[in-house]
């Protein structure tokens, strides 16, 4: 994970966002990841929506992050993947400098390709663990994420 992020609270339109700022390293295999439980522990039934959405900016345009959702057959917890988990299904954000509202379904979501042990065609929104934003190895990162809610 990262060497040095940070996850702080900071003003934003609802005046309780989560920043995340730090730097990864080039020798990390997976980077830096921002995430909200659900529940406590086990997994949350998002089956009655139709997905999630959220409002997030960076600190500098153009910066990639990864949203994710690990569900039942991506995180070990669920039993179903056996040694390459953590292939959970999401989807590439390019995020900017100004507050973006981002609206996902469930089927626009997709696991990353060539890897995991577990390769369904579809995420399982009846088992969700979290909320995961993600940043690849080698990178600076600032960014803010607010107003996190499922959607019908």
């Amino acid at each position: 994970m990262a060497r040095s992020g940070r996850a702080t609270a900071a003003a934003s339109q609802s005046g309780s966002s989560v920043r995340y700022a730090g730097q990864t390293a080039h020798e990390d295999a997976w980077g830096a990841a921002v995430a909200v439980n659900f529940v406590p522990s086990g997994f949350y039934d998002a089956s009655k929506y139709a997905g999630i959405a959220f409002k997030i900016k960076s600190a500098k345009p153009n910066f990639n992050v990864r949203l994710k959702l690990p569900d039942v057959v991506s995180h070990p917890d669920g039993g179903q993947c056996k040694k390459e988990c953590w292939n959970s299904f999401g989807k590439e954000l390019i995020v900017g400098t100004e507050w973006q509202d981002i609206v996902l379904t469930w089927s626009e979501l997709r696991q990353q390709p060539d890897w995991g042990d577990v390769r369904p065609v579809a995420i399982t929104p009846s088992k969700l663990r979290d909320v995961e934003w993600t940043v690849y190895p080698g990178q600076a990162f600032d960014f803010w994420v607010d107003d996190v809610h499922f959607v019908e």
